[in-house]
This record gives structure tokens, C-alpha cells and sequence, in this order.
């Protein structure tokens, strides 16, 4: 399972739109403190970004 379909699948967890801010917030976070290197950070919260606004639109906007 590619990274990209398991943040997808946290999200899609999310009964809210609240719920799936704070666990887009939790991962951004745990990114930054996690990653050392920025550009691989930045490549990490860029799939979370995708995955977080394809199953918003999907969920709450579709």
C-alpha cells in the first residue's frame, strides 16, 4: 500500500470536516518533527495535501 492510499484512508476515517483538519494537522506535525531532511518533508505533507483534498471534495463537497 503506497503512502498516498494510507493517509488517504485516515482521512476517509474523519466523520468531520473538523476531525480531518486535526488529522491533517497531526500529520503536518509529525512530519516536520520527524523528518530531518526539508525536501523530503515537503514531499511527505505534499501527499498528505493531495489525499487530504481529494476525500474532502469526495466527502464533503461532491
Amino acid at each position: 500500500m503506497a503512502k498516498q492510499d494510507i493517509y488517504r484512508a485516515v482521512f476517509e476515517a474523519c466523520l468531520t470536516k473538523d476531525d480531518m483538519h486535526a488529522c491533517y494537522t497531526g500529520l503536518v506535525r509529525c512530519i516536520i518533527e520527524e523528518i530531518d531532511n526539508d525536501w523530503e518533508s515537503i514531499r511527505e505533507i505534499r501527499l498528505v495535501e493531495h489525499a487530504y483534498s481529494l476525500v474532502k471534495e469526495k466527502k464533503f463537497l461532491g
